[in-house]
């Protein structure tokens, strides 16, 4: 409706608060929250509230994110650097989360996936290799995986993750086709 502004995205986000910047990136949570991140701030809007709330980075977040959500947290991922932060949805407070140094070093051009399971682990993955990092939570450290197949091809890149009911992650490549990791067994 135009009396909501949907005509006209960039007036909808002022209107609740949020500037937005050449490239802002959007995204609703678990909770039909709306978060906004720019290049210095975050912004979290609570419909049910109707409240924004400003938190501020201390770098700066340019080039585009990969986001995943675990309830508690926010989790987000610059695609091409070892740049990768969680914002606490209560306090906004942000930490920034070491990397592997596989996705630190090969981090150029590369396309990084972020994903939070069932049980709030967090999923690494770049679609330059066929490794996926995991970590059950933020004392323990990163675990490697690496997707094998007999299929033979000059490259492999892992494209998504997603995890289905009965709590397997599901790795989707562009070559080799799908693997399941059943958490469940580890």
């Amino acid at each position: 409706r135009d009396k909501d502004a949907f005509s006209d995205p960039k007036l909808l986000l002022l209107n609740l608060g949020i500037e937005t910047d050449f490239n802002p990136k959007v995204f609703v949570d678990t909770s039909r929250n709306l978060w906004v991140i720019n290049k210095k701030k975050i912004f979290f809007h609570d419909f049910r509230k109707k409240k924004t709330d400003v938190f501020q980075l201390k770098t700066t977040l340019e080039g585009e994110l990969s986001i995943a959500d675990s309830g508690e947290f926010l989790y987000a991922i610059r695609y091409d650097s070892g740049l990768c932060f969680k914002v606490n949805k209560k306090s906004g407070v942000v930490t920034f989360i070491e990397l592997p140094d596989y996705i630190k070093q090969n981090a150029f051009g590369a396309l990084n996936i972020i994903f939070t399971d069932s049980n709030k682990g967090l999923w690494i993955c770049s679609d330059k290799s066929e490794q996926v990092f995991y970590k059950k939570n933020a004392a323990e450290p990163w675990k490697k995986f690496e997707l094998s197949s007999e299929l033979k091809t000059q490259a492999n890149h892992i494209t998504s993750i997603i995890e289905n009911q009965p709590g397997q992650i599901w790795i989707g490549t562009d070559h080799k086709g799908l693997f399941i990791y059943d958490k469940g067994k580890d």
